[in-house]
């Protein structure tokens, strides 16, 4: 299965260990599970590991979703938006560009929590 490849992986930070000061605010309800055949699998715990994920994607492949989740991320790590809002909108990230791994969150909830302006 392909979520066997994720029971060894910690967090995806290797410089943040997504446990801040600040009752680890940016820490992910869950993890999410992500696989990209360029960047490898990986277990995003919080709003940096996202962060970091995010910087890493290709500028060429970057879209507005992209965007948002990045936006969203920081504002969940400096403590702006809460963490799983930020992890819903990475989520629809990782859907988008096909690296979700076994993920399911309710896609109804998304669009009445976060407005998307064209």
């Amino acid at each position: 299965m392909a979520t066997d490849v994720f029971l060894s992986l910690d967090c995806a930070s290797e410089v943040h260990s997504c446990e801040s000061e600040d009752e680890h605010r940016d820490v992910f309800s869950r993890p999410v599970l992500i696989n990209d055949e360029f960047l490898g699998p990986r277990s995003i715990c919080c709003a940096m590991d996202a962060i970091e994920f995010l910087e890493e994607w290709p500028i060429e492949q970057r879209g507005r979703l992209h965007s948002c989740a990045s936006d969203f991320c920081c504002a969940a790590y400096d403590g702006r938006r809460p963490a799983d809002l930020a992890r819903q909108m990475f989520i629809a990230w990782a859907c988008e560009v096909g690296i979700a791994v076994g993920l399911s969150f309710d896609a109804e909830d998304l669009p009445a929590r976060v407005a998307i302006r064209d």
